[in-house]
């Protein structure tokens, strides 16, 4: 969270499951301080969404 910039954790956990939404991740949490969620980027071929 340091590096990105988030200080709130609910703020993160907010974007990780917005990113997963729009299948720009594959985000499976751990729920387990520690160890640490999995998270894979996916390829994106085409646009996600655009706005108007």
């Amino acid at each position: 969270m340091k590096t990105s910039r988030i200080f709130s954790t609910a703020t993160y956990h907010k974007c990780m499951k917005e990113l997963h939404f729009w299948k720009i991740i594959e985000y499976k949490p751990s729920f387990n301080p520690y160890k640490g969620s999995e998270v894979k980027i996916n390829k994106l071929d085409e646009p996600i969404a655009t706005l108007k």
